[in-house]
């Protein structure tokens, strides 16, 4: 798996991205370091894990050996604020189906 790197390109916001058939391994989504990202969202069609790079998931990990995941219902955007903190939550997102595939959005905003 590739990791997705359309956010990391953006120079405005808000921006989004969607990716279709993202299955139970994770996807990566780097975010954008030209400008300073204050808020992710994402959102699946189908129930999603999340995971940031502090809990160790990687680019076509497995997403079920991944201890610090969140879960996201179906149909349900949820909203993070990015901490000032680079090291915290910085530079990427992780995004994979519970189960089957999903199609995913993620959302930067100022």
């Amino acid at each position: 798996m590739a990791v997705d790197a359309t956010l990391a390109t953006f120079t405005k916001l808000p921006e989004a991205v969607a990716k279709a058939s993202v299955g139970t391994n994770w996807q990566e989504f780097s975010l954008s370091k030209r400008v300073s990202v204050k808020h992710v969202t994402v959102l699946g069609s189908a129930a999603l894990f999340v995971a940031w790079p502090d809990s160790g998931a990687a680019d076509g990990g497995a997403a079920g050996s991944t201890a610090n995941k969140e879960i996201l219902a179906a149909n349900t955007p949820t909203l993070w604020a990015m901490p000032d903190n680079p090291k915290i939550r910085a530079g990427s997102v992780f995004v994979a189906a519970q189960t089957g595939t999903a199609t995913v959005y993620v959302t930067l905003e100022a």
